[in-house]
């Protein structure tokens, strides 16, 4: 029996592993990322952040000045064979600025 044990864990233990990041670390890299983004900046015609607001999964609306802008999070595959922390890029909409 020990004979069959021994390779199942060590076949076990070879299998590729998800390194994505804990829920804290993701939702502050996603945070970072619209905090960065030019066109997050450009949306609100430069005018500061005043808020970032979680509407739903991948899913933020952004105040700054007079204007808001929903930003989405879409998911990037990883490339093959490769782990690791989620990749994403903004989706950036219009910016309301409620003339």
């Amino acid at each position: 029996m020990r004979r069959i044990v021994i390779p199942v864990v060590l076949a076990a233990l070879t299998l590729p592993a998800a390194a994505a990041l804990p829920p804290y670390h993701q939702r502050q890299a996603e945070i970072e990322r619209i905090l960065n983004d030019g066109a997050v900046e450009a949306a609100l015609k430069s005018a500061p952040i005043d808020a970032i607001e979680r509407t739903g999964e991948d899913e933020y609306r952004v105040y700054g000045g007079k204007c808001a802008v929903m930003v989405r999070i879409r998911g990037l595959p990883l490339p093959d064979g490769m782990v690791g922390a989620r990749r994403f890029e903004l989706e950036v909409g219009a910016a309301d600025c409620g003339q």
